[in-house]
């Protein structure tokens, strides 16, 4: 009856129903109904005493329930619901703010690019003075005056100059080829007569993009092949530069997304990319379009970006499918790797006393084996009778002093001997090799039965701690059907030495996440690039995938923080290459 009145309670303090609500409500309720059963309070008196203290307990409950709701919803557990959606005065304070600094962000920018190409005027004295352009309150140039100075007719007529000019130099823009890059054709633009009769803006806009550009060239993180194609690109960007300098700041621009997808397809293509690869093609097909049929209409981007995130969706699939597939198969080596580190935790205490060289090869082979066995089909039955044999066979092996254990352990031993030969059963051991364990472990057995000490009793001699074994890469092919696996992981018995290199490797690691892009060095057919698709949450380790090639490949954390170290991996930017260049020419210029 509780559990009725309470939700009328909670509501006020809780907003949306949730497990954690109705588990609250649940432990009050049967704590009230426990108390009023006790007290002896039942049917209708109950019911009028709930009601008597429901205003009480929204006092004295409530205060409990919400600060235990803003714990919730501080880990993520409960939603952060709001009651009201209108916008408070403080967030339209801060939304006025915002856009007012959207406003100006653009000739921020601008202004910030434009002291990295051209020097500023001086006055008579040689004091340097900027060149601002007049504007309005709102942020755009003054009614009747044009960017490059004189009256809106005069700025018409040179624009349309201007873009003539710029449309006659793309359609001559050679096609693109593989092997040499695209000299910066902004340079001689700029050296040309109607680059030299630009208004002082132009000139500044024509500048910075070629400048930016010259950061792309130099990009070592883009393929040679994906520069030669963003070089054909100058001239359709300067245009939409000087038609909207709000290009240079906002993301949101078509012209931006457009240079950002062709960013995240570059990255998917190796320095050998080439005409057979769809990337390549794709990429290329689009720069073809806008040399072909690029003017002044930037609607052209906004298509081109629509098809390119199509595309480039459609080859997530792909990985993601091919991810799937061979995400079992890393599930099930992580699953067996975890196995034998448990046996082999189990095993050490037992190995780490002097046994007989039978005992302990038993122990290291088959019945590690066997151990693996039981912890992969989770038989914790069948884990504890192994675990129990082992105990029982080390101490099969020990001297018994007096007649009365060595009874005791001819009684235990027909046991003893059943349960091996089932262990050996269960493996499919060879009548061979079963043969030559049971005849050694029997001839142990009868000396410790005579009183004698066990023959061939194996002691580890005291050696002074070996150095490090160096880290080493080992691999393996893991074929199941149609997926194919390549297993990279660090060698039993090595490990990385401790370093800030290796530290600095190791952080660069747990910072990947799924989406990120690396490449790796291969001696045979040049460096290849993979996707990071899966993060298993057993160990950690990384599956990767690539769209165009069918085979995956599963990455140990330890074995690629040695590979990044070495040199032999790469973590790929994943900063667009337009948004590098700015930086770049943005921290030239605080260097300078």
């Amino acid at each position: 009856m509780s559990r009725i009145l309470l939700p009328n309670i909670a509501h006020r303090y809780i907003c949306g129903q949730t497990e954690s609500q109705g588990l609250i409500e649940d432990l009050i309720a049967q704590a009230l109904d426990k108390a009023l059963v006790d007290a002896g309070v039942v049917g209708m008196a109950q019911l009028e005493l709930l009601h008597a203290m429901e205003n009480h307990a929204v006092d004295l409950f409530g205060p409990t329930i919400h600060d235990l709701n803003l714990f919730l919803a501080g880990r993520g557990v409960l939603p952060k619901l709001r009651r009201s959606y209108s916008a408070s005065t403080a967030d339209k304070k801060q939304s006025n703010e915002k856009d007012t600094e959207n406003t100006t962000e653009s000739a921020d920018l601008f202004a910030l690019l434009q002291k990295l190409v051209a020097p500023p005027s001086t006055d008579g004295g040689g004091t340097a003075v900027a060149l601002p352009m007049p504007a309005t309150q709102s942020g755009g140039p003054a009614a009747g005056v044009s960017p490059q100075g004189g009256t809106p007719g005069q700025m018409a007529v040179a624009m349309e100059q201007v873009m003539a000019a710029l449309h006659t130099l793309q359609g001559a823009v050679p096609a693109p080829s593989a092997d040499v890059l695209m000299p910066n054709v902004l340079r001689d633009f700029r050296a040309s007569d109607t680059g030299q009769s630009l208004g002082y803006l132009q000139a500044v806009t024509v500048d910075i993009i070629a400048t930016l550009f010259d950061f792309i060239f130099d990009d070592a993180s883009v393929a040679d092949p994906i520069k030669a194609l963003v070089g054909r690109l100058q001239i359709p960007v300067l245009k939409v530069a000087m038609l909207d300098r709000t290009f240079f700041s906002s993301k949101a621009h078509p012209a931006r997304r457009l240079l950002d997808g062709i960013s995240r397809a570059a990255v998917r293509c190796g320095p050998q990319a080439g005409h057979d690869d769809p990337l390549y093609a794709r990429i290329a097909e689009i720069v073809e379009r806008l040399q072909n049929e690029f003017t002044q209409d930037t609607s052209l981007f906004d298509l081109l970006c629509v098809e390119l995130d199509a595309f480039l969706e459609g080859q997530e699939t792909a990985a993601d499918d091919r991810a799937v597939q061979a995400a079992p198969l890393v599930a099930e080596q992580e699953q067996r790797e975890l196995a034998a580190l448990a046996a082999d935790q189990v095993l050490a205490n037992w190995l780490a006393t002097p046994l007989p060289s039978a005992v302990t090869d038993l122990l290291n082979h088959e019945w590690r084996k066997l151990l693996i066995r039981h912890h992969l089909s989770g038989d914790d039955i069948a884990w504890g009778v192994a675990m129990s044999t082992v105990g029982e066979l080390v101490a099969s092996v020990q001297p018994q002093p007096d007649v009365q254990s060595r009874k005791r352990l001819a009684a235990r031993l027909p046991t003893l001997v059943r349960r091996i030969c089932e262990g050996l059963d269960k493996l499919h051991v060879t009548d061979d090799r079963r043969l030559a364990l049971t005849d050694q472990l029997f001839t142990l057995h009868a000396a410790v039965l005579r009183g004698a000490a066990p023959p061939a009793a194996s002691t580890r001699p005291i050696v002074p701690a070996a150095a490090p074994v160096p880290a080493q890469i080992a691999s393996e092919h893991i074929d199941c059907g149609e997926t194919h696996l390549e297993r990279v992981f660090l060698s039993p018995g090595t490990a990385p030495p401790r370093s800030e290199r290796s530290d600095h490797a190791q952080s660069l690691v747990e910072g990947l996440q799924r989406g990120d892009w690396l490449e790796f060095a291969n001696p045979e057919s040049g460096p290849v690039r993979y996707r990071l698709s899966w993060i298993s949450p057993q160990r950690g380790i990384l599956l990767l995938t690539n769209p165009q090639s069918p085979r995956a490949m599963s990455v140990s954390p330890d074995a690629l923080a040695v590979q990044i170290e070495r040199g032999e991996a790469t973590i790929l930017a994943a900063e667009p290459m337009f948004d590098r260049a700015v930086n770049r020419a943005l921290e030239t210029l605080k260097a300078a």
